[in-house]
């Protein structure tokens, strides 16, 4: 989850969406990939990316 989470925060991958990044590592299943998320870092992988925008 961690190297999902750098990935999705590189500036190279910030038009990329989620569920491309996600197939990156092979990870099928967004809700779960959201579930799980969410659970380690406290907050959804389009939080992070809006936190990066601003």
């Amino acid at each position: 989850m961690n190297e999902f989470r750098s990935a999705l925060l590189r500036p190279e991958n910030e038009k990329a969406c989620i569920g491309d990044v996600a197939a990156d590592f092979s990870i099928w299943h967004l809700s779960r990939l959201a579930q799980n998320y969410r659970h380690q870092f406290g907050e959804l992988p389009s939080d992070s990316r809006k936190t990066l925008v601003t």
